[in-house]
């Protein structure tokens, strides 16, 4: 029974870890000006889709436009 709750521990801790990247990227991305941006191949109208993405759509494996 312990490996099991370990396992499922570990994996809410993975899970946990991911979600709190994706929060500190798109609070990132939502500080980048239109010069920044454009350095990364991005424009205000990318970096909005970006932000309001939920963290869900992320972990499914689906690519940065949806």
């Amino acid at each position: 029974m312990l490996p099991l709750i370990m396992s499922a521990f570990e994996r809410l801790t993975r899970h946990l870890r991911l979600w709190l990247r994706h929060e500190q990227t798109k609070r990132r991305l939502a500080e980048l000006d239109q010069r920044m941006l454009k350095d990364v191949g991005l424009t205000s109208h990318d970096a909005l889709i970006e932000t309001n993405r939920k963290f869900r759509d992320t972990v499914r494996g689906r690519g940065p436009s949806g």
